[in-house]
């Protein structure tokens, strides 16, 4: 496995090989270049923001977790997690291959299934719906 390098380290090593100086004398440096370098990306960071999503996400694995946990026991929390922290959005699309790489168990809808996802395809874009899609009996 490759060094996982930091924004440090790769400063130290470029100011050592290009100066020829001691490690003492350029850490010094180094460290106020990343000081100054970073600063302004910490300053517009909105922590109070931040935290109330991380929030949103914790809660949003943990309902996850619970309504996975009676199909898939010792899955459920890998699962739940890449739901949570793998998709950007709501409007992602999991296809049924991606879904079942997840781990998610799957049934491939019948001929007339399909014919009524086909039928409400060009809906989508201003609908919402929850469920399940039956047949009529």
């Amino acid at each position: 496995m490759l060094p996982r390098w930091t924004f440090f380290d790769s400063t130290m090593v470029l100011l050592l090989q290009r100066s020829g100086k001691r490690v003492d004398t350029v850490m010094p440096l180094a460290l106020d270049f990343i000081a100054k370098t970073t600063r302004p990306l910490f300053e517009k960071l909105d922590t109070v923001h931040l935290t109330a999503t991380s929030r949103v996400l914790k809660v949003a694995e943990s309902y996850a977790i619970r309504l996975l946990k009676p199909i898939y026991k010792d899955h459920s929390e890998q699962i739940a997690r890449n739901l949570v922290y793998n998709y950007p959005e709501h409007g992602f699309v999991i296809d049924h291959d991606e879904a079942a790489s997840l781990g998610l168990l799957l049934d491939r809808p019948s001929d007339a299934q399909n014919a009524a996802l086909e039928r409400i395809i060009p809906f989508l874009e201003s609908m919402t719906a929850v469920g399940l899609v039956k047949e009529k009996s």
